[in-house]
C-alpha cells in the first residue's frame, strides 16, 4: 500500500479531486497554504495499492497546472528574499507530490 500526498493550487482542487474519484481513488483534501508565497493550496491523501499509483499521478499531472504571481504583491516578511525582483512573476509548477509506504487503511 502506498500513501500519495499532492500539494496543489487551491484553484485546481476541485477539478483534481473529481479526476480522481473518476479514476476510482477515493481522496481526503485538506486546505494548507504554500510557505513562500503563502498562496491557498490544497492538500489530497491518496491511500492505494502500489500498482495504481502511476494512474493517480498521471491525473494530478494532467490537471494540474503552472500558475503565475506577481512578486510586487508577494508576503511582506518575504519580500527581502527577492527585493530586487520587484514587479516580475514568479512560476510556481502545478503540484508538489509524496508517495509513502504505508502499512494500512483503516476505516471506521
Amino acid at each position: 500500500m502506498k500513501l500519495v500526498i499532492a500539494i496543489i493550487n487551491k484553484s485546481d482542487s476541485k477539478l483534481v479531486v473529481k479526476e480522481l474519484m473518476k479514476g476510482g481513488f477515493l481522496v481526503t483534501k485538506m486546505s494548507s497554504a504554500g510557505g513562500f508565497l503563502k498562496v491557498g493550496t490544497s492538500t489530497l491523501f491518496i491511500g492505494t495499492h502500489a500498482e495504481r499509483v502511476e494512474k493517480a499521478i498521471d491525473i494530478i499531472k494532467s490537471v494540474s497546472k503552472e500558475h503565475k504571481y506577481v512578486i510586487g504583491k508577494v508576503v511582506t516578511e518575504q519580500r527581502s528574499a527577492i527585493e530586487n525582483e520587484n514587479g516580475k512573476e514568479i512560476v510556481v509548477g502545478g503540484a508538489t507530490v509524496f508517495v509513502v509506504e504505508m502499512e494500512q487503511i483503516l476505516k471506521i
